[in-house]
């Protein structure tokens, strides 16, 4: 569904792991705008009423169900700029 380089995924699971990130909190991918137009959204963020609730490869996700048709196949890796990593979301 989604593939997260093996980089993004320990970026991710060490900022999920950091105090300051309450437990409820998970990773959120999705669209803004229209699917053609539009840009793609990824960051921290709770669940809503609408959301998809899943784990993939141990990394806890949300997708709002509308938004499932248009980030099946995504793949996401990191880069670093200095000390601020970078996540970097392609839509095939």
């Amino acid at each position: 569904m989604i593939e997260f380089s093996k980089e993004a995924k320990e970026e991710i699971l060490r900022v999920l792991a950091s105090a300051e990130i309450p437990a409820n909190i998970r990773v959120r991918l999705g669209i803004k705008g229209s699917a053609c137009e539009g840009t793609v959204i990824f960051g921290l963020d709770k669940a809503g009423e609408k959301d998809e609730i899943m784990e993939i490869d141990q990394i806890p996700v949300v997708i709002a169900q509308k938004h499932l048709m248009y980030v099946i196949g995504s793949k996401v890796s990191v880069e670093h700029n200095g000390k601020v990593p970078i996540f970097k979301v392609s839509i095939d």
